[in-house]
């Protein structure tokens, strides 16, 4: 029996370092290859997207431009309780006949203000109608094309339409 369980135990032992000796290093080496070959490629691939996403303009902050002398049309009426002049017109297409009126006014000391009406916040106030050429509130503005209004106290005391009107008015 002492015999019988020394033969046993040898062949545990046996089988033991079959199977230590059995182990095949080839594939191991493949997993973690494989292992690390995807944590490289998901590596790369974050840095790709990062890099993409990173602005290549230079990171010097811009100087932010505030006009005061751009307005919207529902504060028209709420400037102040001075007379001023506000001019109305759609700054990407009438800009160049426009905006050398507005300047010319302005140096001469007139206290003027300018809207854009192609400014999706005044598209509420734009008629292809008739122009309401007296209103007291900011909702009851209606403008159609280029505009100048004379305000004061904060109401509407001038409301000249056209490019030659408007040209005349201020000269």
């Amino acid at each position: 029996m002492a015999k019988r369980k020394s033969n046993q135990k040898r062949k545990e032992e046996k089988k033991i370092e079959e199977v230590k000796s059995g182990i095949d290093f080839s594939s191991s080496i493949y997993v973690v290859a494989g292992i690390l070959l995807f944590i490289l490629s998901f590596y790369l691939l974050t840095l790709y997207i990062t890099n993409k996403n990173k602005d290549d303009d230079d990171n010097t902050p811009k100087e932010v431009e505030i006009s005061s002398d751009k307005i919207l049309v529902g504060s028209i009426l709420s400037k102040s309780k001075d007379e001023y002049l506000v001019l109305c017109y759609d700054f990407n297409t009438e800009k160049d006949t426009y905006d050398s009126i507005f300047t010319t006014a302005k140096a001469t000391g007139k206290k003027i203000y300018k809207v854009d009406l192609g400014n999706g916040l005044n598209s509420k106030y734009i008629t292809s109608g008739e122009s309401n050429k007296n209103p007291t509130k900011a909702n009851e503005f209606l403008i159609n094309g280029a505009t100048l209004i004379k305000v004061n106290n904060n109401k509407v005391v001038e409301y000249i339409e056209g490019q030659d009107q408007i040209t005349n008015y201020l000269n």
